[in-house]
């Protein structure tokens, strides 16, 4: 029979395995998060590039929108980013924020206009957003998150390397 020191010099070592695996798995876990938007594309990146769009790239969709009464959403702690390719030249600015309605992180698709007299942004797809409070800096996680989920549904995460997560 083993007394209880035995049992604890024998328990501890498991424990510590179990303890270094458990550590293990969260430290991959939290690398599989991105820190940035910089961080998101994480292969084949002289392909493309995530960033904070610039005031050139903001200045060139400034328009007059009209029709206010046809808002689908409005959009919180919002940023306007950039989704360059570089292989053929091309940027196109998304909105990125909280959605109102839906209460969770929104990435829309590709801004044509934005009238920021107004507050209003009109996407490709036809939508009309209602812009509220802008964010600063870099997005928050959980928007980031969103935007890995995005770029694997619209089909080009698993060539930018972006971590997997589900819309």
């Amino acid at each position: 029979m083993q007394s209880n020191f035995q049992k604890t010099l024998i328990l501890k070592p498991k424990s510590g395995v179990k303890q270094m695996k458990e550590d293990q798995l969260a430290e991959k876990l939290n690398d599989l998060i991105p820190k940035s938007l910089d961080n998101i594309i994480r292969q084949n990146r002289e392909m493309a590039e995530l960033r904070l769009a610039t005031d050139a790239e903001i200045s060139a969709i400034e328009k007059n929108i009209q029709g206010q009464d046809m808002v689908k959403d409005a959009i919180n702690d919002w940023r306007l980013i950039s989704l360059c390719v570089k292989t053929l030249n091309l940027s196109q600015v998304l909105l990125l924020g909280k959605s109102e309605q839906e209460k969770c992180p929104w990435i829309t698709s590709q801004v044509i206009s934005v009238d920021f007299g107004r507050g209003l942004v009109y996407t490709k797809s036809g939508s009309l957003y209602k812009l509220l409070n802008r964010g600063e800096g870099e997005p928050p996680s959980e928007d980031l998150i969103r935007i890995c989920a995005a770029l694997h549904l619209w089909g080009s995460g698993p060539l930018l390397g972006v971590p997997h997560f589900f819309d």
